[in-house]
């Protein structure tokens, strides 16, 4: 927990605030008299709100008092992106990473599927059609987005 130094507003951790008064008997629970005694206001976590749009982003801004005079968290939106490049970029690497898992998920659907390829089993055309789908799926219009898996044969 952090605390609010009554008399500067400077922030402490536990340990901060009991090196102002060393060699003091503390109880293990404080509460308003040990709060008193130091001089300090518990800073209260609060939840961050949700950003705005996926743009943004919430982070820490300091600490203020709340409508019950609690101190509390103070949070703050700000743009998650500092240029378009950088949006562009991160837009790209989701894709790219999108894309992998369902590359990794469409080899897997076709490892099923390779004993069907041994040269001692004759493949029926609605397999051979089925694995030629799986193969084409990165090829399909919206991909990695929108995605139409092949119904595997009976």
């Amino acid at each position: 927990m952090l605390y609010r130094l009554r008399s500067s507003g400077e922030i402490k951790n536990k340990s901060g605030v009991i090196a102002l008064k060393p060699n003091t008997s503390l109880p293990r629970e404080w509460k308003a008299a040990t709060y008193d005694f130091f001089g300090v206001d518990p800073i209260k976590p609060s939840r961050p709100p949700a950003p705005s749009s996926e743009d943004k982003v919430v982070v820490e801004n300091g600490i203020e008092q709340n409508t019950e005079g609690d101190w509390v968290t103070a949070w703050a939106e700000q743009d998650k992106y500092a240029s378009e490049e950088e949006k562009a970029a991160d837009a790209a690497a989701a894709v790219s990473t999108k894309s992998i898992g369902l590359r990794e998920m469409r080899d897997e659907f076709l490892s099923r599927t390779d004993w069907m390829a041994l040269s001692d089993v004759t493949m029926s055309a609605e397999w051979r059609a089925y694995r030629q789908a799986l193969r084409d799926v990165p090829e399909q219009e919206g991909f990695p987005d929108n995605v139409t898996w092949p119904t595997k044969p009976e």
